[in-house]
């Protein structure tokens, strides 16, 4: 997971500010129990910080996702999946716009178990559309864990800025 810049949708996407996306901190444990807390961390001004979390626990147990908690504001659950075989698993992603709060850890829960294995990223992504930064899809479901995906919302922001040139129209 690297750091980078994803241009948005324009005339000539060359006159985008782009989106960037920066990991911020990440991590895995083999420590059980209910929840995990990350490292803290500070959010640029005006991002949208993005959570994603799994958890896996040695029996067939069915993990739901209980939330995510800082004090950098709501956190909103953007999709989550379980997978319940010889043991259960779980993966989901969260996010909060615009956090409000510096230097502050996020706490990862599930209910229905205490897994004895964990991993978590941490992204904050700057230059997203300022009312609705993100989309998302999942596939599966309780028989077969895949992945998420997520669109980014690349429509000009408030904070994006666009230009014209000679070389194209206005955007």
């Amino acid at each position: 997971y690297a750091s980078g810049a994803i241009y948005g949708s324009c005339d000539d996407a060359r006159h985008l500010a782009p989106m960037t996306i920066t990991l911020r901190t990440s991590g895995s444990s083999t420590t059980g129990g209910t929840s995990i807390t990350t490292a803290a961390i500070t959010p640029a001004s005006g991002s949208v910080l993005l959570v994603h979390y799994g958890a896996g626990i040695n029996s067939a147990t069915t993990l739901a996702a209980n939330g995510v908690t800082s004090s950098h504001g709501t956190w909103a659950n953007i999709r989550s999946q379980n997978h319940v075989a010889t043991w259960g698993s779980l993966i989901t992603s969260y996010y909060v716009n615009n956090p409000t709060v510096t230097n502050a850890a996020i706490t990862c829960n599930v209910s229905g178990g205490s897994p004895n294995r964990w991993e978590w990223h941490v992204f904050d992504i700057t230059g997203q559309h300022a009312s609705t930064p993100i989309g998302a899809a999942d596939a599966g479901g309780t028989t077969a864990l895949s992945s998420i995906s997520l669109t980014l919302d690349a429509t000009p922001a408030s904070n994006s800025s666009c230009a014209t040139c000679s070389a194209c129209r206005s955007c």
